[in-house]
């Protein structure tokens, strides 16, 4: 009998070694990992997945720690402008026209604040499946030229070619909403960083059971690693931040989102002479 103890207590070792290792793993410092190459061979297995477990934690926390980061000065800008444009307003007394220009400023400010906070609502409703949908029967071709109507002027004064090859029979049976959610940020997206006489153009092919959506514009710099990031709430090329405009990286995040809601996948590239990709699989029926 004592041996039999012996045994299993000399066997569960490697076992409780492992759990005191666990056991001394906080949320400060995920990157500690378990076990050494010395473990038996049976446990390895488990090792490793505790491993991968604790990679991806850290990886979790570390987009967390920089979401926040990022919200916090995405709003810390605007606010400054708001609080800088009153108090040099108020440093004297002015004319009615002067303070009707001060208002109006802020006004703007605070618009472009409430479309990144609704922008980061309509986010956590995705994140945990709150969003609701109503299905219907969408001409993709009629939806996309309506959603090209608000960029149409910017374009046409960069000399910029928009093209939208949509077989005007292709229908999918989804929320029309969330789909022009999708397709006005694509569009907002590639007017924005569209070269000057550039060109957009959007084509649909049928697959089998879904709709295979691709959204291209040319005068794309961004690198392969770049391209990877371009989903990433806040991500922007400029890295400073310091763009002009009401871009703050929320949209792409949105549309990743968006689609993979409505049951379908989502993709980005960049194929030589600057061609910017975004490939949407949209099923023809929820």
């Amino acid at each position: 009998m004592l041996v039999a103890v012996t045994v299993v207590r000399r066997g569960l070792g490697p076992l409780n070694a492992i759990a005191a290792e666990i056991d001394a793993v906080t949320e400060e410092d995920l990157s500690t990992r378990i076990g050494d190459d010395s473990v038996p061979v049976e446990i390895v297995p488990i090792k490793n997945r505790l491993n991968e477990l604790l990679a991806r934690l850290e990886a979790a926390f570390n987009r967390e720690r920089r979401f926040t980061s990022d919200v916090a000065h995405e709003l810390r800008t605007p606010l400054a402008g708001i609080r800088s444009t009153i108090e040099v307003t108020l440093a004297r007394t002015r004319g009615t026209d002067e303070y009707e220009r001060a208002l109006s400023e802020c006004l703007a400010i605070a618009q472009r604040m409430q479309t990144m906070v609704n922008n980061l609502l309509t986010l956590a409703r995705l994140d945990t499946c709150q969003a609701s949908f109503r299905n219907e029967p969408i001409q993709l071709k009629e939806l996309v030229d309506r959603c090209w109507e608000h960029f149409s002027e910017k374009g046409q004064k960069r000399s910029i070619t928009f093209e939208n090859s949509i077989d005007k029979h292709i229908i999918i049976n989804s929320d029309r909403e969330n789909v022009s959610m999708v397709f006005t940020n694509l569009l907002d997206n590639a007017a924005e960083y569209t070269n000057d006489t550039g060109q957009i153009r959007v084509t649909a092919d049928p697959i089998e059971g879904a709709v295979e959506v691709a959204v291209t514009n040319t005068g794309c710099s961004l690198t392969s690693d770049q391209v990877a990031q371009v989903f990433d709430p806040f991500w922007r090329e400029d890295s400073s931040r310091c763009s002009e405009g009401e871009h703050c990286g929320l949209g792409l995040a949105l549309v990743q989102r968006i689609v993979k809601s409505l049951g379908g996948s989502c993709a980005a590239q960049v194929e030589g002479d600057g061609i910017f990709i975004i490939k949407l699989t949209l099923p023809r029926k929820q």
